[in-house]
């Protein structure tokens, strides 16, 4: 991993795809882009993951199963 393409100034903005991108290609990283989805940065956000990934989670199994611990604990 490339810590230091987090270090760029945007993230959290509205900027934050353009500043990553230019990062990466400071960096001299390849870029795969995938569909996009939502941000989830509110816990309402990840409440709403946790749903989502209860019913596939082979989309992302490492966090589902975090998730599901979550849910438990949390009562999502």
């Amino acid at each position: 991993m490339q810590a230091e393409l987090f270090d760029t100034q945007g993230i959290g903005t509205g900027r934050a795809f353009d500043s990553l991108m230019a990062g990466a290609r400071g960096l001299g990283l390849r870029v795969a882009l995938t569909e996009t989805g939502y941000d989830v940065d509110e816990a309402e956000d990840l409440a709403r993951l946790a749903r989502e990934l209860r019913f596939f989670p082979h989309r992302a199994p490492r966090t589902a199963a975090w998730l599901a611990r979550q849910s438990e604990l949390r009562g999502w």
